[in-house]
């Protein structure tokens, strides 16, 4: 089992940020490609992380877990960042407005960088999303109350519907079993 992690520089530097590899136990670590926070595909051989390029603060990128095969999802000025991949190649991510409104919104790719799906509206700081284990609906955190709530929806961006609804910030969401309904 190997485990991924960013090596960020000082914070002035953050375009200078390597994901790494490194086996449980701590062994033998590598320094793998330019880029942050790194999310394994669900059979282990790859991982899709954002990397900013000469135009954009964060593009999204899959590359194999030996270096190669280095792909290119996006390509927008905005910063992207990876938050979830199905089993059947889809990825969620998180895009951030570029007018620093804190405004963020989720999309759903295919691996080969085809397919983009816009699933929330831009209005919000829609956030954290993961596929449910059957890959029917998406849970995530928005502000969209005034607090960070954790919310539930269709996988195609449908049904929105808050699930926290209190005064609080819920957040760091994550999904438990089968999907099935208990």
């Amino acid at each position: 089992m190997h485990l991924s992690y960013s090596r960020a520089p000082p914070p002035s530097e953050w375009r200078k940020s390597w994901i790494w590899i490194v086996r449980r136990d701590g062994a033998h670590p590598r320094r793998l490609v330019r880029g942050q926070f790194a999310r394994w595909s669900p059979d282990g051989t790859r991982l899709v992380f954002d990397a900013p390029t000469a135009g954009s603060d964060g593009d999204l990128f899959v590359v194999s877990v030996d270096g190669t095969g280095l792909l290119r999802l996006t390509h927008t000025p905005a910063l992207e960042q990876p938050a979830d991949w199905s089993r059947d190649g889809r990825i969620l991510f998180t895009r951030y407005a570029t007018d620093g409104s804190g405004k963020a919104t989720i999309y759903a790719i295919g691996l080969d960088g085809r397919g983009l799906r816009r699933l929330t509206n831009g209005r919000h700081a829609d956030e954290a999303a993961a596929w449910s284990p059957d890959r029917s609906k998406i849970l995530l955190t928005s502000d969209r109350t005034g607090h960070r709530q954790v919310f539930v929806m269709n996988a195609d961006g449908s049904h929105q519907r808050n699930l926290s609804q209190d005064a609080y910030d819920d957040e760091a969401t994550s999904w438990f079993g089968s999907g099935r309904r208990a």
